[in-house]
């Protein structure tokens, strides 16, 4: 058996910028634990708010859909974003949102990263105001 990695080993710069979330009784998806990169790239804390809330407007349901259809029906997704931040400056990213159970044993939470690409020099000063979704692949598993 492989040894497992370190808790401040390599891995260890990934958990700022990791998420989970799980579906409330409304269906709704809320996060349950953001890292500080996430919360530092949006100037607020997230815990408790909706996954959907990081979209813009005009992309809020397709996020609540997109996040809860990976939660529930345990297909992993990679979501491709363009960042928006308060002063109308852009930057790519990509998501990978993949499925957990909750201590329930059902399929309602979902574990996620948040990958920048070439962040700039204006991250944690200028506030992300919302993503939006440039492109979807749920990854099939079967395929493998």
């Amino acid at each position: 058996m492989a040894p497992v990695p370190h808790r401040n080993g390599p891995t260890s710069n990934l958990r700022t910028s990791a998420l989970i979330c799980g579906l409330a009784p409304d269906g709704q998806l809320n996060f349950r634990l953001a890292g500080t990169a996430l919360c530092a790239l949006h100037g607020r804390e997230l815990k408790g708010s909706a996954f959907s809330s990081l979209w813009l407007a005009d992309g809020v349901r397709n996020a609540g859909r997109t996040g809860a259809s990976v939660a529930t029906g345990s297909t992993p997704a990679v979501l491709s974003l363009d960042c928006l931040s308060q002063g109308g400056r852009v930057v790519q990213a990509e998501m990978m949102l993949l499925p957990i159970t909750g201590p329930s044993g059902l399929n309602d939470r979902l574990i996620g990263l948040l990958s920048l690409f070439d962040p700039p020099y204006w991250i944690g000063h200028e506030p992300v105001v919302g993503f939006s979704s440039t492109g979807i692949r749920f990854l099939d598993q079967a395929r493998d």
